[in-house]
């Protein structure tokens, strides 16, 4: 277990998610803005809720990927090949996080469920099945 890797294969991907999740918000905000934000607009005060949100999703996603590096490293045993899947019991954890965490968000965007859906796959992908190979590769190279 190398700390160090897991941190910068963490980094990179929970920023990748945050920049993608955060380009998504600010086109969601720019289209179809939510009532409190429109509210906001009308009375001059918008820039800054935006600029909150949308650097809070960065930094929010960018911590979740250090800390699923992390576990990623610790319920991986030593395996030395990248492969679609390295650890089932990562995977089964990493979808029962993100039901446990979208479920109440899909609550919350039944109208827009296509945004959460779309966030809900782009999640698993990364954190599912980006994240553990990053940690893989990153400790066979040193």
């Amino acid at each position: 277990m190398t700390p160090v890797t897991d941190i910068l294969a963490g980094m990179l991907c929970g920023t990748l998610m945050g920049l993608t999740a955060s380009a998504h918000a600010a086109v969601l905000f720019t289209v179809r803005p939510p009532q409190l934000l429109q509210r906001r607009i009308a009375e001059n005060g918008s820039t800054n809720l935006v600029t909150i949100i949308v650097f809070g999703l960065v930094v929010v996603w960018t911590t979740v990927g250090v800390l699923a590096a992390l576990v990623a490293d610790a319920v991986i045993s030593n395996v030395a090949e990248l492969s679609a899947v390295p650890s089932s019991e990562y995977l089964f954890a990493v979808v029962l996080t993100l039901v446990i965490v979208g479920a109440p968000a899909m609550f919350f965007l039944r109208d827009r469920w296509m945004h959460g859906a779309f966030s809900f796959l782009l999640a698993l992908g990364i954190y599912g099945f980006l994240i553990p190979n990053a940690v893989i590769a990153l400790q066979n190279r040193t």
